[in-house]
């Protein structure tokens, strides 16, 4: 069962990581995704209002998503050199995630890919989501990476890009 799942892995990412345009893969895994969530609703951009708000819905619909902590996921994480667009740190990113099972990395010319196995208990995304709305809202900590959950077994997947909006797929209804 466990070759089956990393075989579906390599051969669902393979046609996407051979495009040396982060754009171009970016773009064709969006595709797989069948629903927007938005967060930052009309509140003041810059604001902790709006990081507020914009993560704790990020949370509620990430818990919605995936609902059993101790189930194994995939996180696919695209990262740029430093310094990035919003000087933000790599490393931050990463230390956000404990007891890995299983990482490759494969590196482009302008930026690393991660798949990393890990149970979503030792994923401190929280701390994740509320990074990513910090970015472009100019507080820290904040990161320039851009991170998808996936679950293979159920095909659900969530990917969030800053205050916006997050991305998902769900087998279960979500009330968002």
């Amino acid at each position: 069962m466990k070759e089956n799942k990393e075989k579906r892995i390599e051969d669902t990412f393979k046609f996407y990581f051979d495009f040396e345009d982060v754009s171009l893969q970016i773009e064709k895994l969006n595709n797989h995704f069948d629903k927007s969530h938005q967060l930052g609703d009309c509140l003041e951009n810059g604001t902790v209002e709006r990081v507020h708000s914009a993560s704790e819905k990020a949370i509620a619909v990430f818990e919605q998503v995936f609902i059993d902590v101790t189930k194994e996921i995939t996180l696919l994480i695209y990262e740029f050199p430093e310094p990035n667009a919003f000087n933000a740190p790599n490393s931050f990113l990463h230390s956000q995630i404990n007891n890995i099972t299983d990482s490759i990395k494969i590196s482009k010319k302008k930026f690393d890919i991660f798949l990393i196995k890990v149970p979503i208990k030792n994923i401190n995304y929280k701390e994740i989501l509320k990074t990513i709305v910090n970015t472009e809202m100019g507080f820290n900590p904040s990161t320039d990476q851009i991170v998808y959950f996936l679950d293979f077994e159920t095909d659900n997947a969530f990917v969030m890009y800053d205050d916006r909006f997050c991305l998902t797929k769900s087998t279960t209804n979500l009330s968002f």
